[in-house]
């Protein structure tokens, strides 16, 4: 029989500890070796060690350098043919190790995956393991489903503190290591831990991809434009939480407006709204709005008044803004054809909105690229 080396590892948790501990020493399995690292932990956790020490192969309690420190340290005292690493709060399934000892046995696999239920509260669901073509911009599985074959070169990369097991298993397959999926659930995986940070983790495996791209000497544009499009998304939505795209948008907004001119927006269907949530467009003069609905014309919306577009003759000092992402290019046409003031300006929404994210994506790459060493030469070279 094969044996696994289970290593988890543990810091003040322990009341997530003992369903650990549980799930491991109920499993149907004989080839176990059970290492449990704790980091001086002062609630109690040792307590629970000490309580379920006959079936725990090897234990320590003392001060590390961060998670991936302990999990190096289980991995000194591992002895078994397969690593696993299962962290405080997760548990394994019941008796997978029983049902996949077939797959255990096969001595052609570096790396053996399979799928986790992803536990939230009071939610549980399972996530499949994606493509491994994904490892080249993002994990694959969680390292919660991996069984990794034991050997003196496993070691975690310490300068990472969450992305160090995405870049233990991207190495594996960028040095041609064989990687197996097994279609069982291997694991609950709770979202309770130091991963559960998007942005963090976000930026870590971005780094880390960057990182064995540039060593790969792989410089296919494609990747590059993933992992741009991925920081941005990060930044984007790290921005909306904390309210810094309302300023970044009013900033481009007064770069953008005339001061001495008040806004007619041309337009009154969804996109308007948007434009509202995108553009903040309430804070500044808006005069009123036009439409060729005849049914809209005369009535309000959001207290200005809906009139027709040829009203816009009679106007001097306006910005008219084209509120549409299918028509615009027939409303252009109807303002093309009217005897504007040449004080009148008109601008279409989505050229503004392209114009916008251009500029702030620009400068979150320009920010990216001093700030993440790594990301940044990939984009540079």
């Amino acid at each position: 029989m094969n044996v696994v080396s289970i290593v988890t590892v543990t810091l003040n948790a322990c009341e997530a500890l003992e369903d650990t501990i549980n799930s491991v020493i109920h499993q149907k399995y004989s080839g176990i070796q059970f290492i449990v690292i704790d980091g001086g932990s002062t609630d109690g956790t040792i307590d629970i060690i000490k309580r379920y020490s006959n079936h725990i192969d090897y234990w320590v309690s003392e001060p590390d350098e961060g998670i991936y420190d302990a999990m190096n340290k289980g991995i000194k005292k591992a002895s078994g043919k397969w690593l696993y690493f299962l962290n405080s709060g997760d548990t394994l399934c019941n008796n997978v190790l029983l049902n996949i000892e077939e797959c255990l046995d096969d001595d052609g696999i570096d790396v053996l995956y399979g799928d986790v239920y992803v536990v939230d509260g009071e939610r549980k669901e399972r996530r499949f393991a994606l493509p491994l073509e994904r490892l080249f911009w993002g994990i694959s599985f969680c390292h919660q489903a991996a069984f990794i074959r034991n050997s003196d070169r496993i070691k975690y990369d310490t300068d990472y503190r969450i992305a160090a097991d995405y870049k233990l298993i991207f190495e594996k397959y960028l040095n041609g290591e064989k990687l197996r999926y097994i279609p069982y659930p291997i694991a609950n995986y709770s979202l309770d831990g130091i991963s559960g940070d998007y942005y963090k983790t976000g930026i870590e495996t971005i780094e880390v991809a960057s990182e064995l791209l540039t060593k790969s000497g792989i410089t296919d544009p494609y990747y590059k434009r993933i992992l741009s499009h991925q920081y941005i998304q990060l930044e984007n939505r790290k921005q909306l939480e904390n309210g810094e795209n309302y300023r970044c948008i009013k900033e481009f907004m007064d770069d953008t407006l005339s001061s001495d001119k008040s806004l007619v927006l041309f337009g009154t269907g969804d996109v308007t709204g948007r434009f509202e949530s995108f553009m903040g467009w309430g804070q500044y003069d808006v005069k009123f709005f036009v439409d060729n609905n005849k049914n809209k014309q005369g009535k309000e919306l959001m207290g200005r008044t809906i009139r027709e577009v040829v009203s816009l003759t009679r106007e001097k000092q306006i910005t008219v803004i084209i509120m549409s992402e299918q028509y615009n290019d027939e409303m252009m046409e109807d303002i093309r054809r009217l005897e504007l003031h040449e004080s009148v300006e008109v601008l279409d929404y989505l050229d503004l909105r392209r114009e916008y994210e251009d500029r702030v994506e620009s400068k979150m790459l320009k920010s990216a690229m001093d700030e993440m060493p790594n990301f940044g030469r990939l984009l540079r070279d």
